[in-house]
């Protein structure tokens, strides 16, 4: 995979962890984030803000495809799959815990930042995020002729 590629699957796996909806051009390599229709009401009151930007990726020949965001369940698979590769016993244990009660997703995020395994979390996520943007990019972007 050469650098360019490589360069845009990391920072789209970034981008599709954010409640904007996130736009790419494969031909180009262009990148465009527009905010959910439930975050665009917040960012922007007057339509404005994003107007080019919608128009571009909407526009009639555009090659953009948007980009599936990470959905709360592939985001607890991700946790788990973090917890069970854990080689500290009590730790590993204290996550898993901690998934099966009331509000995994903050407490589980509240014990990393508390632990000396914060940094491997946020390396392991980003693999995962790079992994699911290469799987949908190989799905999108097969020839048509395959797709149907």
């Amino acid at each position: 995979m050469n650098f360019s590629i490589s360069k845009t699957i990391r920072e789209l796996a970034q981008l599709i962890d954010m409640p904007f909806d996130t736009f790419f051009n494969p031909e180009t390599l262009e990148i465009i984030e527009i905010p959910d229709e439930d975050e665009m009401s917040a960012v922007d009151d007057t339509g404005e803000l994003y107007k080019e930007a919608i128009e571009k990726v909407h526009a009639k020949n555009s090659s953009f495809i948007l980009m599936e965001s990470v959905e709360g369940f592939q985001g607890f698979k991700v946790m788990e799959a973090f917890a069970r590769d854990l080689d500290n016993e009590n730790f590993k244990q204290q996550l898993v815990d901690i998934l099966d009660r009331p509000k995994p997703f903050s407490n589980f995020n509240r014990a990393l930042d508390d632990s000396d395994y914060r940094q491997r979390w946020f390396n392991f996520k980003q693999n995962e995020l790079e992994k699911f943007v290469e799987e949908q990019l190989e799905i999108t972007l097969q020839p048509r002729s395959q797709n149907t």
